[in-house]
């Protein structure tokens, strides 16, 4: 018998330490949270560089200097036209695995007017993360927790994670 429960306390140690995950490509979001009932939608809104900025993340001293991604914050601003918020067909969670850009997922995508909050339209997909354009991911964890991501010009992701809460 004791050994029974020395197998179930590792069992469900090992369980409750398994690191969590948002994966982002430019084809689809999966997110070890979901499951948990954290988000019940996220939101994805195309960003812009504003004038008189530049952002290249492929100096050197970008990676090498923390501080720079904070200053991705203050280099972008949101492009109004391509801000969709998904939401999955659960009032509590999402209950998709993963959430496809390109095609038909269990739940939908929503238009959203920026500076509003309203609704413009109702969307089955949005099509893949176009190339050298950088994307805001919020609500995937906590509120305060936001994802940047640059895709480059053959695809690849590049993620910068913005966690304003500090834990």
């Amino acid at each position: 018998m004791n050994g029974i429960k020395l197998i179930m306390l590792i069992f469900i140690l090992s369980g409750c330490s398994e690191k969590r995950e948002i994966k982002i490509t430019s084809e689809y979001v999966t997110n070890d949270y979901w499951p948990f009932g954290i988000s019940s939608f996220f939101t994805i809104e195309k960003q812009n560089i504003k004038k008189d900025s530049a952002l290249n993340i492929f100096l050197p001293a970008f990676n090498l200097d923390e501080a720079n991604h904070w200053n991705i914050v203050n280099k972008l601003e949101t492009d109004t036209t391509f801000v969709f918020d998904y939401s999955g067909n659960s009032s509590s969670k999402i209950i998709d695995d993963t959430v496809y850009f390109y095609k038909r997922n269990r739940g939908k995508f929503y238009k959203m007017d920026k500076p509003f909050g309203l609704t413009q339209g109702e969307f089955e997909s949005i099509g893949n993360l176009e190339r050298n354009t950088w994307y805001k991911f919020t609500h995937l964890r906590e509120s305060y927790y936001h994802i940047y991501i640059f895709v480059d010009s053959i695809g690849r992701v590049h993620r910068f994670n913005q966690n304003l809460a500090n834990f």
